[in-house]
């Protein structure tokens, strides 16, 4: 048996959808827990995200948190390709409700938690409530950026009509076409421009951006390792695959540790500039490995907890930053383990995001008891 499935023209009844979420898959749930966590780190900053950046590259403990940082760019189209799953054989679900029962539920979410980090930041610096402010807030995403994801994943659901239609012709040629020109544009081209040391970038014209968009490239991702390759893959093949992605992140580390060393990459913004170049990739091979894996070798006694946490992972991200950022600024967790328990930075940041993802968790269990509230997150 090959590793992809013979194109049948796969077909989704009317109803289909709702029996298939019946039959919910555990290493959905996995791969949610996994991405949660590597949001909450993402967000760390200078206490775990950005370390790499105050070590010299001829360190080890450069390279180390340089991976570390790397694998956590994968947390949002991780969601994203989950999301493609799950989501896009449920033809049956016309415009209407998309908008009504998901879109609807989106911006509440997104007014509800922009408006309590919002609050707290008022209330914080002393400053006073503003409506128009607020709500301008909202429309740019000006200051509550961490919630950019609910953006992208609003705007999954607006384009879900036509990534459906997209899913009933695509075969797997199609796919395998898509996600190679992705790749070329978003990791092999921009790699190359810089290493030549070219200060011009490919035309604008021909640099089809549409096409590496996260919102429409990680859900037909999902939708195509779900529906189009094997169930399982054994273990020689997955050490293939890891291979292949691992030889990716080496690029990419290498290139970081390049502009590190030119000057060019002097913040945590300048840095990241090539962590997502082949972030398809490695999306890629986690979600064959945890559903592979997950499949084979199935952990019955955990996965009624793996469920329950699964359905918590958007609360964790819904309220880690305002946890994080906002509650608990002023407490210097990583700072008390370095100097109290001796620890070096790398556990110590490790440590502040497991302490940050557990507690919004508990939160996020607390909150989904309450009435109305706790259905939206």
């Amino acid at each position: 048996m090959g590793y992809l499935k013979k194109d049948c023209g796969i077909k989704y009844g009317k109803g289909e959808g709702s029996n298939m979420e019946k039959t919910r898959e555990i290493y959905f749930d996995i791969l949610k827990i996994v991405a949660s966590f590597l949001v909450v780190f993402n967000h760390t900053g200078g206490n775990g995200f950005s370390l790499f950046i105050t070590y010299e590259p001829n360190r080890i403990k450069f390279w180390i948190c340089l991976g570390m940082a790397i694998l956590c760019k994968v947390a949002v189209p991780l969601f994203l390709t989950v999301s493609g799953a799950l989501l896009l054989p449920k033809l049956e679900e016309d415009i209407k409700d998309i908008w009504e029962k998901r879109i609807g539920k989106m911006f509440m979410v997104l007014f509800v938690f922009s408006f309590v980090s919002y609050s707290w930041d008022v209330i914080e610096n002393g400053r006073e409530f503003s409506i128009r402010e607020f709500l301008q807030g909202i429309y740019s995403s000006q200051w509550n950026y961490a919630y950019w994801y609910l953006y992208a994943y609003i705007g999954f659901l607006i384009c879900l009509p036509i990534l459906r239609a997209i899913v009933r012709t695509f075969e797997t040629k199609e796919y395998l076409y898509l996600f190679g020109i992705a790749t070329v544009l978003s990791g092999v081209i921009p790699v190359m421009e810089f290493l030549l040391g070219l200060n011009v970038e490919l035309n604008r014209n021909l640099n089809i951006f549409w096409l590496t968009n996260s919102i429409f490239v990680y859900p037909l991702l999902g939708y195509f390792l779900q529906y189009k390759l094997e169930k399982i893959y054994d273990l020689k093949r997955l050490f293939k695959l890891w291979l292949v992605d691992i030889i990716g992140i080496v690029i990419v580390m290498l290139v970081t540790a390049e502009g590190v060393k030119r000057g060019v990459f002097v913040d945590e913004g300048t840095a990241q500039r090539f962590f997502e170049a082949f972030a398809l990739l490695n999306c890629a091979v986690i979600f064959v490995t945890v559903k592979s894996l997950a499949t084979k070798r199935r952990i019955v006694k955990f996965e009624r907890m793996i469920s329950m946490i699964g359905k918590c992972t958007f609360g964790i991200y819904l309220i880690h930053p305002i946890l994080m950022w906002q509650v608990l600024d002023h407490v210097n967790f990583c700072g008390f383990f370095i100097k109290e328990w001796n620890w070096d930075f790398i556990p110590a940041g490790v440590l502040f995001a497991v302490i940050i993802w557990f507690v919004s968790l508990v939160i996020t269990m607390a909150v989904k008891k309450i009435p109305y509230i706790g259905s939206i997150i």
